[in-house]
Formats: C-alpha cells, structure tokens, sequence
C-alpha cells in the first residue's frame, strides 16, 4: 500500500530520488544531475501557473512513483485545449511497475479532478500518451492502454503519440499540435542541420542530448539544441522533445543517441542539396 502527498511547484525536492534515482548508473546520474537542478527551478517557475506534483509514498516512507499536473493551457507538451487538467508526466520507479503505484496516483487524480475541478478550472483530464513505441529503446513511458483503463478517451494523434481525453464536463476538446516542415532551416549553411529539442520538465532530455553528441559526432553536420520551453517554439516545431533534420521531423520523443544517429543517417542517405 501506497499513501498519496500533494506539493505544489513551489516545493520541487519530493521529485528527487524519482527522476533521477541514487541507484542508477555513475554515468547518467554524473549526466543526469545538473538537469534536475534545472528542472527544480523550472517546477519552482511552473507553480505560479497552477503545477503541483503528487507523490506515491510507501509504509517504509520511499518515494515511489510521482504524477506531475498543470493547467493544459501550460502544458508541457504540443496540446491545445482548455480547462482541463494536464498529466506532464506520470513516472514509477521501474521497481514499482508492477505494485500499483501509478493506478494509486492515476485514481488520487481523477478523484482530485471530480472533487475539486471546478475550484481549478478543470471539466477534464488530458495526457498526452504514446503506443507501441520504446522509450531510449527498452522502456514504455505513459503508455496509452494504461490511461484508457480509466476512460480516457483518444481525441488526436499523431503516429504513436496519442492525445487521450476524460470527460469530466466544462472542457474544451483538446487537440493536438502537429509537426510540419519548416523552411529555410539550413540557410546559407553548408551541412545538413540536426535540430535536438528538449525541455526543461525533464531531467531525461540532457541523457538525450549527452547520447546524440556521442554518436552523432562523426557525421557532417550542424547540430542544434532547441530548448522549448517557451510555448512559442512548442507551436512553431509541434513537439516539446525529438529531433529535426533539415526542418523536418524526424523523431517526436525522447530518444538514445544511438537511435538518432542510425535513423539520421537513414535520412541522409537522400542527396543533400543546401537552400
């Protein structure tokens, strides 16, 4: 058994020992740490605009998994709508998978929203979630089937990223941001263009960014980070975190440098004629 603890934005610190976890490997905790400080003071920024965080706690008193909600009109994801309440991110350490963490946080939520929705502007609950698809590879994260167990419904999507929607009454039907080309994004440049987006709601971006910069060196071309936390750059690229080559998207999530390496070169194996 689990007991649920509310904090707002303002109170980041329940969040540490779950994104990044004392266990995990010297390497990605050395990588890792710095962006959780970023993430700290990004949560600290967000609590102004309605962010709070619930934390599933064990008897022995470990965190065990978090669930991270906004306003969807802050969301941290390509979505449009308007009152509901937004699911950033649901996480459970991989060791909990199985113990019903993250259906104590799912329902703290929904009854949350059914109690309390309209003193914060909530008629719905939406999550931006993902099928079929492996996350760096080898883990599913916000897996959409998870979210229909509890009526969520689909509502928009785009290849494996699936906006999924409760109805509680009083919301807008959100929908979802798409990626589109964008011209003019090599310019007078003489090498193709690979754009990394990352935002600074995850701590999981800069393992991103660390991994492309190891496997992506040895190609001919100009790489970009794009942070897009500002939500002008989220509607411009229709996508908070992934990769574009040439203003063209190429991977609309999280990804390991190896994956973005092998399917940049797949990409590139067309002729390359600069604008």
């Amino acid at each position: 058994m689990v007991r649920i603890v509310e904090f707002p934005g303002e109170a980041p610190e329940p969040a540490e020992g779950l994104c990044v976890h004392p266990d995990d490997p010297p390497r990605m905790l050395a990588v890792m740490t710095p962006y959780m400080d970023i993430r700290k003071r990004w949560l600290r920024g967000m609590a102004e605009k309605g962010l709070w965080i619930a934390v599933a706690v064990g008897a022995d008193g470990e965190r065990r998994g978090m669930i991270e909600c906004v306003p969807v009109e802050w969301a941290a994801e390509p979505v449009d709508g308007e009152g509901s309440l937004f699911i950033n991110c649901l996480w459970v350490l991989p060791r909990y998978s199985k113990a019903g963490v993250g259906t104590a946080l799912m329902e703290y939520v929904i009854t949350h929203a059914r109690n309390d929705g309209k003193a914060r502007g909530a008629g719905g609950i939406t999550v931006l979630a993902h099928e079929k698809d492996r996350w760096f590879g080898y883990f599913s994260y916000m897996p959409a089937g998870f979210f229909r167990r509890f009526g969520f419904s689909e509502v928009d999507r785009d290849g494996s990223r699936v906006l999924l929607h409760l109805d509680l009454g009083g919301a807008r039907r959100p929908s979802l941001l798409h990626p589109g080309t964008r011209a003019d994004v090599v310019g007078a440049s003489t090498r193709h263009v690979v754009e990394v987006l990352y935002s600074s709601q995850c701590p999981w971006s800069g393992w991103m960014i660390d991994g492309i910069r190891d496997h992506i060196a040895k190609l001919d071309v100009e790489v970009r980070l794009v942070n897009t936390d500002d939500r002008a750059a989220v509607e411009e690229y229709g996508m908070t975190r992934g990769v574009c080559v040439d203003g063209q998207p190429l991977i609309a999530r999280l990804a390991s440098g190896r994956e973005v390496a092998r399917a940049v070169k797949q990409r590139l194996s067309v002729p390359f004629e600069p604008g």
